[in-house]
């Protein structure tokens, strides 16, 4: 039985920018594929071999008004790369490497805003390692009211929005949980 290959990551593009996209597969340790987004047959192969890096994030487009097709990677290292890819899908030039890219050194529930809010707010936190997290909103009456996030998250600032279209005007908690700790906000809700 053959193993699954791991998806590092997929992009659709137009590569040629002649209205015909193409899926740009990444598998780890393999070369990037180019497949024709209808038959999904291989149109091209890179010289270029995703490298495996657990937990990077992987992006493929235009990002800049050159046009040329790139690809950015952030690395465990918390490192940001930017490949430019040549026409002819060969091994893609480093163009820019960071230092680092700031990561948090801790896990906290930041302020939401607007508060006092009206319909809809903002709630901001902070990961400093990849986690499962839980962010909740509760009534004064220690209700569960609804849940915003419950599931993996990976390390840096985030931001989810609480809807209280339906709700009453009064004091609501915004409760984050993660790693077997919790944290607590008070929001105020005024229509």
């Amino acid at each position: 039985m053959l193993k699954p290959l791991p998806i590092w990551g997929v992009a659709c593009i137009d590569v040629n920018q002649d209205q015909t996209y193409e899926l740009i597969v990444a598998l780890q340790d393999q070369p990037l594929k180019s497949l024709d987004a209808e038959s999904m047959e291989v149109i091209m192969t890179s010289d270029f071999v995703v490298p495996d890096i657990p937990s990077s994030i992987f992006e493929i487009g235009r990002f800049d008004s050159t046009g040329n097709i790139q690809l950015l990677i952030v690395n465990e290292q918390a490192r940001l790369q930017v490949y430019n890819f040549p026409e002819e899908w060969s091994i893609p030039e480093l163009r820019f490497e960071s230092s680092d890219i700031y990561i948090p050194d801790e896990f906290k529930l930041l302020s939401a805003y607007p508060n006092p809010f009206n319909i809809s707010t903002n709630i901001d936190y902070k990961l400093h390692k990849n986690e499962h997290i839980k962010v909740t909103i509760y009534n004064m009456n220690g209700h569960l009211v609804d849940i915003l996030v419950n599931d993996l998250r990976p390390a840096g600032y985030h931001s989810v929005a609480f809807s209280a279209l339906n709700l009453p005007s009064g004091q609501y908690f915004c409760r984050m949980e993660a790693g077997g700790t919790s944290q607590i906000k008070k929001l105020t809700l005024l229509r």
